[in-house]
């Protein structure tokens, strides 16, 4: 989180850009994302603050969500069907690249997803219900985009900013490498259609 507020502010400042934004991979949790489900953020929350007492942790609340002229964009993105599709296509998956019990890789796309980010990995069994412990519609958790989206909201030059990742585990114990090739394939060409689309001619300045 730290060294993402700090390269993404210092880009901002020397570059006044008209858009940042971030592609590659994040965790899933368990029962509401799949293997290289693509989630757009919608809403950031820090799952990492807070304080610990005698209680254990008590998280304190903090998230960010994205500019409506920016949101309303990506969900007309989200919902061509056409641009969904192409997502997947020209992409050779390896024999371990295959999510268990799937003969073909396919992506969902989520244009309101809420996430968390934090600074530490997540690789135990069960941590992330107690990430999603109070959000009901947390879908996925990662270690950036909460620093991104708050770098950009307080800039001078307010840019248009998102972020779109794509799912490669379930923050378990079986945590591994093995999906992020897919995943960052499937999240690059996201972006790409985006800036296509125009998307950083959307946000205010």
């Amino acid at each position: 989180l730290v060294a993402a507020a700090v390269v993404a502010t210092m880009a901002l400042e020397r570059f006044e850009p008209r858009l940042i934004c971030m592609s590659g991979i994040c965790g899933g949790v368990g029962g509401d994302s799949e293997m290289y489900d693509l989630l757009v953020t919608q809403i950031c929350h820090q799952h990492d603050a807070g304080k610990w007492s005698s209680e254990g942790f008590k998280s304190e609340h903090f998230d960010v969500q994205l500019d409506v002229d920016v949101h309303s964009k990506l969900i007309e993105l989200c919902s061509d069907t056409s641009l969904v599709k192409s997502l997947c296509e020209g992409i050779v998956p390896n024999r371990s690249e295959f999510p268990k019990g799937k003969e073909q890789i396919s992506c969902n796309v989520r244009a309101e997803a809420v996430t968390s980010s934090g600074s530490a990995v997540v690789a135990q069994d069960g941590k992330t219900q107690t990430l999603a412990s109070g959000q009901r519609k947390l879908a996925g958790f990662d270690m950036e985009v909460y620093s991104i989206y708050e770098a950009a909201r307080h800039a001078v030059n307010k840019p248009a900013f998102f972020a779109a990742k794509a799912v490669v585990d379930d923050g378990g114990k079986n945590k591994g490498d093995k999906f992020h090739r897919i995943g960052c394939l499937i999240s690059a060409k996201f972006i790409v259609n985006a800036i296509q689309a125009g998307i950083a001619d959307v946000g205010s300045r």
